[in-house]
C-alpha cells in the first residue's frame, strides 16, 4: 500500500463511523415494592429506566406515578412474565395509574422532552365500595388497600371504618375524580365518618405498624355508624369520678363546722341589729 493510500483509507474509515447510528445507554433497572416510591430521572438526554416488580399470586396491585411535567410525553413497553403486554403512553400533566395482576412485571420507561425527574409508587390492591356493605380488609405493614367508589351526582355519602386498634393510627388519602382533596388520620379507638360529595373516589388507606383486619363501609347517613363500646378500664374511671363527687357533697353537708357557721351568722345579725 502507497502511501497515498492512507489519507483515502482514514476518509474511508471516518466516513463509516460518521454514518453508523449513535448507541443509546443502556436503560437502568429499577426494582420497585410494594408502598415505596422511587425518584428516577427521566428525559431525551437520559437512558430508559425498566421498572422491574412482583405482584403475588390472588392479588393485585397498582403501578402509580407522579403526574408528567408540562410539555413532555411518558412512554412504558409493559412486560409480564416475560411476554409483550402492550404500550401505555401518558401526556403532560397527567399520571400512570395502572391496576396490575398477579405476575412478574417489567416495565420499560422514557420520557420526551426536558429531562425531569418523575416518582413511581407500587400501592396495594384496590377493593371496590357499594353502598351499605361493609368489607373487612388486612390493613398494616406493607398492607396498603386502596377504596374506590362513585357518589352519584346530587348525594352525598359517608365513610367509615370499624375502631381502629389501640396504640395505632389509621391514615387515608382521598382522591375525588383524580385530584387530591384530603388526608385524614384516626387514631386508636376512633372511627372515620367522613361526608363525601358526589365524584369518582379512590381512598388510599395505612396503618402506622401491626397487621390487623379493619371493617369500610359507605352509608348515605352517618346514623348507621356504630361507635366503640367503652372499655372496662374506662367505665371504672367514670364511676370512681361519680363517687368522688359524692363524697365531697356528703362531706360538705355532714361537716358540724360548717352547720355551726350557718347558725351563728344569723345570730350575729341579730345582735348588731340590737
Amino acid at each position: 500500500m502507497s502511501g497515498y493510500d492512507f489519507p483515502i483509507l482514514a476518509a474511508a474509515l471516518l466516513a463509516v463511523a460518521v454514518s453508523m447510528p449513535a448507541t443509546s445507554a443502556a436503560a437502568s433497572t429499577v426494582g420497585l415494592t410494594l408502598g415505596e416510591q422511587v425518584d428516577e430521572t427521566l428525559g431525551e438526554n437520559e437512558p430508559s429506566v425498566d421498572l422491574s416488580f412482583t405482584v403475588p399470586a390472588n392479588t393485585s396491585e397498582i403501578l402509580q406515578s407522579s403526574a408528567v411535567p408540562a410539555g413532555d410525553d411518558i412512554h412504558f413497553s409493559i412486560y409480564r412474565n416475560g411476554a409483550y403486554a402492550g404500550d401505555e403512553s401518558i401526556g403532560a400533566t397527567g399520571q400512570l395509574y395502572k391496576d396490575l395482576p398477579s405476575g412478574n412485571w417489567v416495565f420499560q420507561t422514557s420520557m420526551d422532552g426536558p429531562d425531569s425527574s418523575i416518582e413511581f409508587g407500587l400501592t396495594a390492591a384496590t377493593v371496590a365500595l357499594t353502598l351499605g356493605t361493609e368489607v373487612t380488609e388486612p390493613v398494616g405493614g406493607n398492607d396498603t388497600i386502596n377504596l374506590t367508589f362513585t357518589v352519584p351526582s346530587g348525594v352525598v355519602e359517608y365513610l367509615h371504618n370499624s375502631a381502629v386498634p389501640a396504640g395505632e393510627d389509621l391514615h387515608y388519602s382521598i382522591y375525588a375524580d383524580g385530584i387530591d382533596v384530603n388526608n385524614v388520620s384516626i387514631g386508636g379507638g376512633g372511627i372515620l365518618n367522613k361526608i363525601l360529595g358526589s365524584g369518582t373516589y379512590v381512598v388510599q388507606v395505612t396503618l402506622d405498624t401491626a397487621v390487623a383486619p379493619i371493617g369500610f363501609e359507605l352509608n348515605d347517613s352517618p346514623s348507621t355508624i356504630i361507635y366503640p363500646i367503652p372499655e372496662a378500664s374506662t367505665w371504672a374511671m367514670l364511676l370512681l369520678g361519680f363517687a368522688g363527687l359524692g363524697a365531697m357533697a356528703c362531706r360538705r353537708k355532714l361537716n358540724p363546722s360548717t352547720m355551726a357557721a350557718r347558725r351563728l351568722v344569723p345570730d350575729a345579725d341579730r345582735e348588731r341589729r340590737l
